[in-house]
């Protein structure tokens, strides 16, 4: 969950070496990432989450359906298949502990 080692030559030295950088931070979950670019531009595309991701249109199609079957994202309406955009939901399901009070009315 880190991210990826960075490796710098250095040709010039007396000595060639290679240096190596291990960063001690954790890197970002791909939805932190999804999250932020959505709460920054509204919205996000295939197209966009291919750029975020580095992945192909298939893998970013794959993500954002999964995502949908969460429930943290959901289609823009009035989009076209080609043309879908998602953005957060604008009110998260609530699941209460307690049941409603019609809930537990038997008259059918």
């Amino acid at each position: 969950m880190l991210y990826p080692p960075q490796y710098r030559q250095n040709t010039e030295a007396a000595v060639e070496s290679v240096t190596l950088i291990l960063l001690n931070a954790e890197r970002p979950t791909m939805w932190d990432e999804v999250s932020h670019w959505i709460d920054s531009h509204g919205e996000i595309a295939n197209a966009d989450l291919c750029k975020i991701a580095k992945v192909d249109t298939l893998s970013a199609s794959r993500m954002l359906k999964a995502w949908v079957e969460q429930s943290v994202l959901v289609p823009l309406p009035d989009r076209g298949k080609r043309n879908m955009a998602y953005s957060k939901p604008t009110q998260p399901e609530e699941l209460g502990l307690l049941s409603e009070g019609n809930d537990n009315n038997l008259d059918v």
